[in-house]
């Protein structure tokens, strides 16, 4: 009998660490996409520009739309401006059901919007299952190499929360909804352009 519940404490053991384990992992995405979203019309044309040179090379492909819906990626950069009520301005669009439409993991509002609409855009959010930037400053070229070594670092094994922390970026607002996201090596090194 004390042999029976020696193995039934063990098998509780080992089913108690699996699920620790699965939960430190995290979600993998694998040969992962990115997307940029431009509602911003030719004033977001030179951030789109600039966040596509530095990023399109570390996924294995890159779309980019100038109007909604929102495309398919695993990672979509948002160029809008956000209105008070935290939608898209001039929409009834927000941050989560761009999430739900484009199906990404990853979400970056990558132009500049005030605290007050990023704060209300993130709470809107809430509970997207995504994982959430939110820019209040770009503070120039220093927002395409933060976003490129924050996703080096994700490539590498890191999760996303605790790159990011490690980077430190001032001037925007991180929520971490889709919890430890780490990218698979997507082995094409040539962000592949879709259009």
């Amino acid at each position: 009998m004390d042999f029976i519940i020696a193995l039934v404490v063990v098998a509780v053991a080992a089913v108690v660490a699996l699920g620790v384990l699965r939960r430190r992992r995290g979600l993998v995405l694998r040969s992962p996409r990115i997307g940029f979203l431009n509602l911003l019309g030719e004033a977001g044309e030179a951030l789109v520009a600039e966040d596509r040179a530095a990023l399109a090379p570390l996924f294995s492909a890159a779309v980019e739309r100038g109007d909604l819906p929102a495309p398919v990626c695993d990672v979509l950069f948002v160029y809008a401006d956000l209105g008070r009520d935290g939608n898209v301005f001039a929409t009834e669009v927000g941050l989560r059901h761009l999430v739900r439409k484009s199906r990404a993991r990853v979400l970056v509002v990558a132009s500049e919007n005030t605290s007050e609409t990023c704060i209300t855009a993130a709470q809107e959010a809430g509970h997207s299952g995504a994982n959430l930037m939110l820019t209040m400053a770009r503070n120039g070229a220093e927002f395409p190499e933060l976003c490129a070594r924050l996703f080096q670092e994700m490539l590498k094994g890191t999760p996303m929360p605790a790159a990011y922390g490690g980077l430190a970026p001032q001037g925007k607002i991180f929520l971490a909804d889709a919890g430890d996201v780490v990218f698979a090596d997507t082995g094409t090194g040539g962000g592949d352009s879709l259009r």
